[in-house]
């Protein structure tokens, strides 16, 4: 977590802009809450998730990839189509079946509501395996 914050105290950083935070400044990303130093992923007890099709293995369209910090991300936006609204009603309904409670800023974070030690932070290392998976 101590890269994306020093990430986020240099604001001549612009590189990333179109594809994270195209209609932001960087100063709101920290300021906004869509990124904290500590959140619920460092506590190990939070996820981002989205839908593939079992057939094909091909996301569903949800209307914005993850970690695109922008209003049209909350998970009841309205500046998404109905069908992806839809979309992430069904992601939203699933995770909350099984005892987890979404981001609303985020349609793709969901942090488990009975956290066993809430107080605990970890710190290890993590693969974005989706970048190597051809994300776009």
């Amino acid at each position: 977590m101590l890269d994306i914050c020093k990430w986020g105290a240099d604001s001549g950083d612009q590189k990333m802009k179109s594809r994270y935070y195209p209609h932001i400044d960087k100063a709101k990303v920290f300021g906004d809450h869509y990124v904290r130093d500590f959140s619920e992923h460092s506590r190990g007890v939070a996820v981002d998730v989205s839908l593939l099709y079992a057939r094909t293995g091909k996301p569903v369209d949800m209307g914005g990839h993850h970690d695109l910090l922008d209003p049209s991300s909350a998970t009841d936006s309205t500046l998404v189509t109905p069908s992806q609204r839809r979309n992430r009603m069904i992601l939203k309904k699933a995770f909350e079946k099984q005892g987890f409670a979404n981001y609303a800023p985020e349609w793709w974070h969901y942090r488990l509501l009975n956290e066993p030690e809430p107080a605990l932070h970890y710190y290890f290392p993590v693969w974005d395996g989706m970048a190597s998976a051809g994300e776009p």
